[in-house]
């Protein structure tokens, strides 16, 4: 029987986009396919209480173990140098293209501007287009994602996440068992396997 792979992320988690350029193997490999779980990653810090930002010697480490991990998997990584980037707007198109043929292709490309190319997915007119390549419909994309339906579906998607278990982002759900970090990956592959 076919396992699914539950992929929970937030654009703007470079440890999502890590996880993200490792699924596709996995999925290639094991025949498996993906459901895409998009979250906000402060609504979900906000649930369990977590929402104080990491102390300055967990952000240096963190940005060296983000690029020995880009390094380790032959990927482009381009880390801010300012403030975090913002990704809201992109996150609920994803969830609003929920069921959509383009919203893998939607997925992949935010994750690539943002993170492989180091550009900003904020604006109106990126995000446009970014749906519009991917076959979706940008303009009703954009106004269902700025609807007030969304918001509380992506309060409800928290709730449920929350519920699962699933307390930080990336995080992966096979048959029932949750593994959190990109760095999970091996454990990922083995549940695959039983």
């Amino acid at each position: 029987m076919a396992k699914r792979i539950e992929f929970f992320f937030d654009f703007v988690s470079p440890y999502s986009y890590l996880a993200w350029t490792q699924l596709e193997g996995l999925t290639e490999e094991y025949d498996e396919e993906i459901a895409w779980r998009p979250l906000s990653l402060r609504q979900l810090l906000a649930g369990i209480e977590n929402a104080a930002p990491p102390h300055e010697l967990k952000r240096r480490y963190m940005r060296r173990d983000l690029e020995r991990f880009a390094e380790r998997y032959g990927v482009p990584l381009t880390l801010p140098a300012g403030k975090a980037p913002r990704a809201d707007v992109a996150l609920r198109i994803a969830l609003a293209s929920d069921g959509h043929a383009g919203q893998e292709t939607f997925i992949a490309s935010v994750f690539r501007t943002l993170w492989a190319h180091g550009e900003e997915v904020e604006s109106l007119g990126v995000l446009r287009t970014l749906c519009d390549r991917a076959g979706l419909d940008g303009d009703r994309l954009i106004e269902r994602a700025t609807s007030s339906d969304i918001d509380a579906l992506l309060a409800q998607r928290t709730r449920q996440a929350l519920e699962q278990g699933v307390f930080g982002l990336p995080s992966f759900i096979v048959d029932g068992e949750l593994f959190f970090g990109q760095d999970r990956l091996s454990f990922v592959r083995e549940a695959l396997e039983r």
